[in-house]
């Protein structure tokens, strides 16, 4: 017999800064993070040379880890790993729901010069000692 899968991984950068809130459960209190993250995609279409740009908008909630908040801010590009909830609809817009399981941050853009004068971009994945977690 074989069980089920629910998911999911993005990465993305963080359409405005995350939101803390203190919710209340069954259980008792807890926290939740919320924020939007924008994932751009392009493609060619084989009928077609002109590449094609989608970015899709997913909103992200994020229990029990309030420490991290301060880092979600607009614009910083993260890694969300998470399970799909149920979409939902708001002035006739569709939204994609996850709630993240694991986040990890990929480093903030840096300009470095290179040899010959110019700058260059880097986003490679790095370990933040800074984050509280």
């Amino acid at each position: 017999m074989s069980s089920d899968l629910n998911k999911s991984e993005f990465t993305g950068r963080i359409v405005k800064d995350a939101v803390l809130r203190r919710v209340a459960t069954k259980n008792g209190e807890r926290d939740v993070i919320s924020f939007s993250l924008a994932v751009h995609n392009s493609y060619t279409p084989k009928d077609s040379k002109e590449k094609v740009e989608q970015t899709m908008f997913i909103n992200i909630s994020y229990w029990n880890r309030p420490g991290i908040a301060p880092y979600l801010t607009k614009g910083r590009m993260i890694h969300v790993e998470g399970e799909l909830k149920e979409p939902s609809v708001h002035d006739g817009k569709a939204y994609t729901n996850v709630t993240a399981t694991n986040i990890r941050f990929f480093q903030q853009t840096v300009k470095s010069m290179q040899d010959n004068g110019t700058f260059e971009n880097s986003s490679e994945p790095a370990v933040d000692d800074s984050i509280p977690f």
